[in-house]
């Protein structure tokens, strides 16, 4: 049998593929609108994790799904036009601040992952489909 294990613990053997002393959990879900941005976000995050002491935190990416083109998508041509964002805007500088915030928030043994939305999934939301 095993030894109690921390939460860190307990993942990092897992992922090593070694014994553990049970097996470490954590859910995610998309939270309800009026929780998916901003202040409101960090705190349904912080309300979840304290609620339910998950063994690690997978921090949303909701209000992030679409990237933020600044032209219109009309034919395959328009997709020269996309350019990399730089680490200043807010669709990057916003994500970072929320995962800080959460990441903050969490017990120094609790591991944590930010989700980051599939990339070709976000240019399809912004194309319509």
């Amino acid at each position: 049998m095993t030894e109690k294990m921390t939460k860190r613990e307990r993942l990092m053997a897992a992922f090593a593929q070694k014994e553990v002393d049970r097996v470490p959990v954590g859910f995610w879900f998309h939270f309800p609108e009026g929780k998916r941005e901003g202040q409101a976000c960090i705190d349904a995050h912080m309300e979840y994790y304290h609620s339910n002491n998950p063994d690690f935190m997978k921090i949303m990416c909701d209000g992030y799904f679409t990237y933020p083109l600044d032209f219109p998508v009309e034919k395959p041509s328009d997709w020269r036009k996309l350019e990399p964002l730089t680490a200043n805007h807010p669709f990057i500088r916003e994500q970072v601040e929320r995962a800080k915030a959460v990441v903050q928030g969490l017990d120094r043994d609790t591991c944590a992952f930010y989700n980051v939305f599939a990339p070709f999934s976000s240019i399809r939301f912004k194309a319509g489909g």
